[in-house]
Order: structure tokens, then C-alpha cells, then sequence
């Protein structure tokens, strides 16, 4: 599910609004100090790509170094403590953007949308990045997005996992236009948590145009290095 009924000239606004909200209402969760945070996905491809492809909801990896997070509390406390902000509706959770009136700066009474906001929990990327940022330490106005080269190591390791082939293509073309605009190519340096994650899904990447089968070899390459 998508963001719902958003017109596209307020898209941009509404996903960058739906995450500094979400994580200035994680900072006031006492038992969530010290977390990581950093924003994944199709929201991270759409910073480094700009207009590349687009994006309809927010992905935020959240997990905590020295204990887990319970994810099922935590959202709980979000559609409770706010409840103007945040809906449920049956598994995704939504944050409620209303347009601002840029001339008078004010909200705008006559709609709301729903924009589709997932926490990623630490059991479901392949690794968890050295470089996410603590929660505390994310200032007003600063959206903590994943490292490009972290968000390719993902992107190629979540091409083999999902069920759907169109979701795969699309992390598979994510994953190479990231590789070709940002190291023209080149072999560098990879952690061993990249090496790995990349590692793991190269062989059954998508393959989404005729090239794909070379740059699945040139992956291989590069993390046999």
C-alpha cells in the first residue's frame, strides 16, 4: 500500500514531514535512548538518485545495539500518545500529513493524507550499519539516511529475497544505478558485513534488462577481491 490519495506535487513534503515527525516522536520514548536510526529504501534511492524513480512511503531501520527493541510497544505507544499523527490499519502504520499553506504558513483544514511510514526492525536487514546514527543526536531538519554504499549492499541482498519478481527488478536497478552513478564502477573498499550481504544475493539478483547478467558478473568480482 502506497501513500493514499496524495496529489504529486505534495509527495516530496509529505514523506520528508511523515519522517522528521516519526523520529522526533521516537526521541521522547525514554526506553528507546541510545537506538540507531537510519532511513532506508525507496525514500534513501530517492536522496541519492535525484529524480531517478519515485518513492510513496517511508522506510526507517530502528534497532538498538545492546538489547532489542520491542517493535509491537513501541508502535502501540505511537498511535496512543499520538494519536492525531499516527493511524493503524491492520499491519502498515500511517502518519497524518496535512498540507501547510506556503503563503500564510499554515495547516490547511480541508484534507489530510496517509502516508505509509515502516519500521524496519534489526532482524531483517542483512547487517546492521556501523554508520546509523543515534537517535538523540538526529537535530531538526536532518534526515539520518542510510550510506550509499550500505544502501546498494542492501539493495542487491534484498533482490533474491522477496516473492515479488517486480519488487526484486526494482532493487535490482536501485542496487546497479546506485553502483554506476556513485563508484563509476569501481571496486571499492567493502566491509566484510557489505561483502557478505552482497555476497548472499548476487546469484539470484533480478535480472531487469539484457546487461544484468555482466553487472551480476562484475559484482562477483568485486567481492571476491
Amino acid at each position: 500500500m502506497n501513500t493514499t490519495g496524495l496529489p504529486e506535487d505534495l509527495l516530496d513534503a509529505a514523506l520528508k514531514t511523515a519522517a522528521e515527525t516519526l523520529i522526533q516522536c521516537l526521541q521522547t520514548m525514554p526506553e528507546l535512548q541510545g537506538a540507531k536510526v537510519a532511513i532506508v529504501g525507496g525514500m534513501a534511492v530517492q536522496k541519492y538518485l535525484t529524480g531517478y524513480r519515485r518513492t510513496f512511503d517511508v522506510d526507517v531501520l530502528l534497532f538498538r545495539p545492546d538489547r532489542p527493541i520491542d517493535y509491537q510497544l513501541m508502535r502501540k505507544e505511537l498511535v496512543t500518545q499520538f494519536s492525531g499523527l499516527f493511524k493503524e490499519r491492520a499491519e502498515p502504520l500511517f502518519f497524518k500529513y496535512k498540507p501547510t499553506d506556503k503563503l500564510k504558513n499554515k495547516r490547511k483544514p480541508k484534507r489530510s493524507y496517509f502516508v505509509q511510514v515502516d519500521i524496519i526492525p534489526e532482524y531483517l536487514p542483512p547487517y546492521l550499519p556501523a554508520q546509523a546514527m543515534t537517535l538523540e543526536d538526529v537535530g531538526l531538519g536532518h534526515l539520518p539516511f542510510l550510506d550509499p554504499l550500505d544502501l546498494l549492499a542492501y539493495k542487491v541482498h534484498c533482490s533474491s529475497m522477496r516473492s515479488s519478481l517486480r519488487k526484486r527488478e526494482q532493487d535490482a536497478e536501485d542496487a546497479v544505478k546506485l553502483w554506476k552513478t556513485y563508484y563509476g564502477q569501481a571496486y571499492v573498499p567493502l566491509s566484510e558485513e557489505q561483502r557478505d550481504a552482497i555476497a548472499s544475493g548476487v546469484d539470484l539478483m533480478a535480472e531487469f534488462s539484457r546487461d544484468c547478467h555482466w553487472r551480476k558478473w562484475r559484482l562477483r568480482q568485486w567481492v571476491n577481491l
